[in-house]
């Protein structure tokens, strides 16, 4: 590996980092998840890893919308994606948009919740992870019980439309 003289001994400090972020979150201890994964990022921004601020990002997303945070989430998220699309990282990309969508579903945004999980289903689907493209059909299945069966060809019709838009992303605030 060709890095910088002590950079991988930081980058074990970020993943350790992010790792006991992790666990806090498990816990259900989101502050003090937050607080590790926002040092885990800083030292990622430090020493430029984009894998490692990607996967911060998405840690921190989490952790917000668990406190209920869905704006803070949706800006962390929102992060997550750019740099996973600057990486190529096909299944950051998934994750990234599924968990906007669950974040605007929680905020009872369903048509935006639901154009962000056509986004992430077909990138899923590709990369195969059978649990990952359970998890986003069974976000939409949600998303359309939500939304009642009456309202819902608008609602799919309006949200397959975004989802076609390569550079559609979200508006932070507004409703459904």
């Amino acid at each position: 590996v060709n890095a910088p003289a002590g950079a991988l001994g930081v980058t074990s400090r970020a993943d350790a980092l992010g790792n006991l972020g992790n666990a806090y979150q498990s816990l259900g201890e989101y502050h003090k998840a937050i607080t590790y994964h926002t040092n885990a990022l800083e030292i990622d921004r430090e020493i430029g890893s984009l894998q490692g601020q990607a996967q911060d990002l998405g840690n921190l997303g989490i952790a917000y919308r668990s406190l209920g945070e869905y704006h803070k989430a949706i800006e962390h998220y929102n992060q997550h994606l750019a740099l996973a699309r600057q990486l190529g990282d096909l299944a950051g990309q998934g994750n990234a948009w599924n968990n906007l969508g669950e974040a605007y579903g929680s905020m009872k945004r369903y048509r935006d919740a639901l154009a962000c999980y056509f986004k992430a289903l077909p990138i899923r689907e590709r990369i195969g992870n059978p649990h990952h493209v359970e998890t986003t059909r069974r976000n939409i299945a949600n998303i359309r019980a939500a939304v009642g069966e009456g309202d819902w060809a608008a609602v799919e019709a309006q949200a397959r439309q975004l989802a076609d838009d390569a550079n559609w992303v979200p508006a932070p605030s507004g409703s459904d």
